[in-house]
């Protein structure tokens, strides 16, 4: 049986020029600007393995009766974010792309295991937000490389779960991917420039 086409709200690829900023004849917030700008630094991985974390925690509290917590935990699970997106060098945009669909998850997961959920979580949003936010073109071969953990089989089926959890839709709107906004910009080295989220921060439009 055929499996259904995923629903993309915008290819970022036309959204993004080659510096990895907002194209000149899109119309974004300056917030959103400020934010794509930024580089993936390392508190700002360490946040998205934090956020990952806490939506595999209330998985498991749901599921279980019990948050999936402890040392072990919280430090494999920021070192695998280390690993795949320092490896992956994907801008800023995918990691709010990746944020946008952690908090889509949190209502939806379901877990067959607990046995790297944290890691499976990170790298099922990595490959999915890579694909259809940037369009990149990596393989399962790469990913799974990258992982160190996975094979090439369990990539294809961690991206395939990915796509389960959004139930086949990758819409994101200009508010999901500033949703994390104000927890990022203490993260960011400038962050006094920071402009704030303006109430019509909603949606991305290409100028005519």
């Amino acid at each position: 049986m055929s499996q259904p086409s995923p629903r993309v709200y915008c290819t970022f690829v036309e959204l993004l020029d080659d510096s990895g900023r907002i194209a000149a004849d899109f119309v974004a917030s300056t917030a959103l600007e400020y934010m794509v700008e930024q580089p993936v630094s390392s508190s700002i991985i360490d946040y998205v393995a934090a956020v990952a974390r806490d939506v595999i925690c209330t998985a498991t509290q749901r599921q279980w009766g019990y948050r999936l917590e402890g040392l072990g935990v919280e430090e494999n699970s920021r070192l695998f974010a280390v690993r795949v997106l320092r490896t992956s060098r994907v801008p800023m945009i995918v990691v709010l792309g990746m944020l946008a669909y952690f908090d889509r998850a949190r209502s939806n997961i379901f877990l067959i295991t607990e046995v790297h959920a944290c890691e499976r979580l990170i790298l099922g949003t990595l490959m999915i937000a890579a694909k259809y936010i940037l369009k990149a073109n990596t393989d399962h071969l790469t990913w799974a490389a990258t992982s160190e953990i996975f094979d090439v089989f369990e990539a294809a089926r961690i991206e395939r779960e990915a796509f389960e959890v959004m139930e086949w839709n990758l819409t994101v709107s200009e508010a999901d991917l500033l949703r994390h906004y104000e927890r990022l910009v203490p993260l960011c080295s400038d962050s006094r420039m920071a402009p704030p989220v303006t109430s019509g921060d909603a949606e991305l439009t290409r100028t005519k």
